[in-house]
């Protein structure tokens, strides 16, 4: 049997209501149930907030790049993920000339508490990838007449 969710309450959904568990498993990877609901709240968050497909793709991208070229620096994980979260979005602001959206800047920035290991980093990133995702799904389906 199912849960039938509202819109509302995907709108109101916040980081702290998944991630207090944290991200990784024991082994290291994604928590499967991250993929999931907590993932399609934040792509309808990113819609309400009229991101466009290509900034969050842009963002992870850039994150990834930021990530691995920081790599080995010695900063603990978390440290090390908010300042690559900042300069990614830097790097996209400057790329798209615009302002970063608010949502997924906010979303980056409530998440980053959640990074302590290095393994939250790579689950971190499978979820921001199954968040672009279900994004790009969500806006693949959107009528016709509604716009970014």
């Amino acid at each position: 049997m199912t849960t039938d969710i509202t819109r509302e309450q995907l709108l109101a959904r916040q980081p702290q209501d998944d991630l207090r568990d944290g991200l990784s498993t024991p082994s290291g990877t994604l928590r499967p149930e991250l993929a999931g609901m907590p993932a399609f709240a934040v792509a309808t968050q990113l819609g309400e907030a009229v991101a466009s497909p290509q900034e969050v793709a842009l963002t992870l991208e850039m994150l990834k790049q930021v990530l691995g070229a920081l790599e080995g620096d010695g900063t603990p994980a978390g440290e090390r993920f908010v300042a690559a979260v900042r300069e990614a979005l830097d790097h996209v602001a400057r790329l798209l000339s615009k302002a970063n959206n608010i949502v997924l800047d906010g979303w980056l920035e409530d998440c980053a508490p959640f990074i302590k290991t290095e393994a939250d980093i790579r689950a971190f990133l499978a979820m921001f990838q199954a968040v672009l995702q279900q994004y790009t799904a969500l806006q693949a389906v959107k009528p016709s007449g509604e716009s970014d």
